[in-house]
């Protein structure tokens, strides 16, 4: 922005009076929202997973060598124990929930929750979680947290 074109869009900033909250919320579309609406994990989410049990199977050379090769060719030729998915919160609110809640199947433990947020443009509650493979396909129902959130298991990408 060329000096004039700056100083008169803060003019128009100062004299709207634009609150700071909407500048805040176009933070978290733009910084969290988004990233995770597109799939897109942080690390930490994955923690202890495989690579084919975060769904990154792709990104491995298994053509190439590399330190840990052998365990991850034990790991490919063996069904994953844990699966990386998506989830849908089926109520109005996700606050209730935090990291590492339990995820439930009829009361019965079978997964953590990693992490949620309001999807933006998929108006919908979501959040990645780790649940066992076996127990819980996509489409399962199941509930989250203290106050037993319902919610379904589905594709870790929503757009």
């Amino acid at each position: 922005m060329v000096g004039s074109q700056a100083s008169s869009v803060t003019k128009y900033i100062a004299h709207v009076r634009i609150p700071l909250l909407p500048r805040l919320k176009t933070l978290e579309v733009y910084v969290r929202s988004l990233p995770m609406e597109k799939g897109m994990a942080l690390r930490q989410d994955y923690k202890g997973l495989t690579p084919y049990e975060a769904n990154l199977g792709w990104s491995v050379r298994m053509d190439k060598d590399f330190l840990g090769k052998e365990a991850l060719e034990a790991a490919q030729a063996e069904e994953p124990k844990r699966a990386f998915v998506g989830i849908e919160i089926e109520r109005e609110s996700y606050e209730d929930i935090a990291q590492n809640e339990i995820i439930r199947k009829r009361g019965v433990p079978v997964g953590i929750c990693r992490q949620m947020i309001y999807g933006y443009t998929v108006d919908k509650n979501i959040g990645f979680g780790i649940v066992d493979a076996r127990k819980v396909p996509l489409g399962t129902r199941v509930t989250i947290g203290p106050n037993d959130s319902p919610a379904v298991i589905v594709e870790p990408k929503w757009c």
